[in-house]
């Protein structure tokens, strides 16, 4: 069964590099929003269970309690809707990769791209971008926040 792995890091090339490397190992990947709090980064590790924790010092942590994820799921955010609690919300590898394509078709993108995060990749739109610049092999730059002086060319 697949494990679910977080990563408690801000969005960097070892980020990308470390959703790779999960996803080669046919693990799942639960990014965390770095702006939250201990307390609230703590309300989503107890309610997504992963089995794994990779924090911005790249010291992993192995979790005893750990939750697996099915075959072909590539990524769960952390969501909580209308209710306040924590759910998670996974989006399987044939999910992003159709999503990449249909945004590469529309937007006729190709390897000659370049994108830019600077919106947190805990949130779908934000992943979004990497799973787009992973398809279509796209230059990518990640910034752990929005910054407009840092975003100009």
């Amino acid at each position: 069964m697949a494990r679910l792995i977080a990563l408690d890091m801000p969005a960097s090339k070892t980020f990308v590099n470390l959703v790779q490397r999960t996803w080669s190992n046919g693990d799942a990947v639960l990014p965390i929003d770095q702006r939250l709090p201990l307390g609230g980064k703590k309300a989503i590790l107890d309610a997504m269970a992963p089995s794994e924790i990779i924090d911005s010092s790249f010291t992993s942590s192995s979790l005893t309690n750990g939750h697996p994820v099915q075959d072909g799921d590539a990524l769960v955010i952390a969501s909580s809707g209308s209710t306040g609690s924590a759910k998670g919300i996974i989006h399987t590898h044939s999910s992003l990769l159709a999503a990449a394509q249909a945004s590469a078709s529309r937007l006729q993108l190709t390897s000659d791209d370049h994108w830019l995060v600077c919106i947190p990749v805990s949130h779908v739109g934000g992943f979004s971008v990497i799973a787009r610049a992973l398809h279509t092999g796209a230059a990518l730059t990640l910034h752990p926040t929005f910054d407009a002086v840092a975003a100009q060319p």
